[in-house]
């Protein structure tokens, strides 16, 4: 069964799973979503007949368990759990109070790679940070739950994006500390359930040229943007005493590396893409070329292969 077909199947026998609240407030409806790495995700959700926003319950995890064996009965289950779930949390959106004011506070920004969200970008505001990244902005509504600040958003609203930027990065820095951790450490933290996490940014320590650090925040996710707060950059290059290469692990972290340890870029350039490919999620890749910071000139460059450079010379 094609994912389309699932799609049907579940918007027309999902019916008397769901409660009658549910039911009566109005008309399934399929619904894609733009997510990001430009990954375009399936759900249903309900076109109500008062006009409120309902949530979307997407289907691309469960119709992976349907192929792996999974009874449509059991999927028919899951899906109403989720969904009933999802109603009673769902944050009545149109009456948010969304003014400048109201949200600023609120206000957090995460980093995108521009080339892979071309298609999310046409609707999101977002700031060229260099490198091919760019910084997106949000408002956060808790539970781990936030909404974009889209084009259309800032027009209704009249946001100042000069302030909402400023406000975003100094929210995200105090909300979100960056946080530099050996990978050593890090492992041996989780194979032992020690908690202990030591921030080797709150100190005047060296950082080893022999070792791999991992940056990124306390929270352990969308950790990205650390790489751009102001000046965390520059007191990485101080630590290390010299430069050191920043390799996009993830949406959520980047794993650095000092420039003496001998590793060729090209050569971490291949890793990082075997890694791509075959471990991380596609709508949490961040990028697969590796940058370098330069101590001297206080600047982040992409790293090209040898092929890159010499099609660039071609063209």
């Amino acid at each position: 069964m094609s994912k389309e077909e699932f799609l049907m199947d579940l918007k027309y026998g999902i019916g008397p799973y769901l409660p009658e609240e549910i039911r009566e407030a109005g008309e399934l409806k399929i619904f894609t979503q733009m997510k990001n790495n430009d990954k375009l995700l399936h759900g249903i959700s309900i076109e109500r007949e008062d006009g409120q926003p309902s949530p979307v319950v997407y289907i691309d995890e469960l119709y992976e368990k349907y192929q792996i064996g999974l009874p449509m009965e059991h999927v028919f289950e899951e899906f109403a759990e989720a969904f009933e779930t999802a109603w009673k949390e769902s944050p009545d959106i149109d009456r948010l109070n969304l003014s400048y004011e109201a949200v600023k506070e609120k206000l957090t920004c995460r980093i995108v790679n521009l080339k892979m969200n071309r298609n999310r970008l046409h609707e999101m505001k977002y700031t060229p940070v260099g490198n091919g990244y760019g910084m997106t902005y949000h408002i956060e509504l808790g539970d781990g739950k936030s909404i974009p600040v889209t084009r259309g958003l800032v027009e209704v609203q009249g946001y100042d994006m000069r302030l909402l930027c400023r406000e975003a990065m100094k929210n995200t820095q105090e909300q979100h500390p960056a946080v530099l951790q050996n990978m050593e450490s890090v492992v041996f933290n989780m194979v032992s359930g020690s908690e202990e996490q030591k921030n080797l940014l709150l100190g005047n320590e060296k950082l080893q040229t022999d070792a791999m650090y991992i940056l990124g925040t306390d929270r352990k996710t969308f950790g990205d943007a650390t790489l751009f707060y102001p000046e965390v950059k520059e007191q990485i290059a101080e630590l290390f005493q010299g430069d050191y290469y920043a390799i996009p692990s993830s949406v959520h972290e980047f794993i650095l590396i000092s420039n003496e340890m001998g590793i060729n870029a090209e050569a971490l350039g291949q890793m990082l893409k075997e890694v791509n490919e075959k471990e991380v999620p596609a709508e949490d890749i961040l990028g697969d070329k590796v940058l370098k910071y330069s101590r001297e000139e206080r600047s982040l460059k992409t790293m090209e292969s040898e092929k890159e450079k010499n099609t660039e010379r071609g063209r």
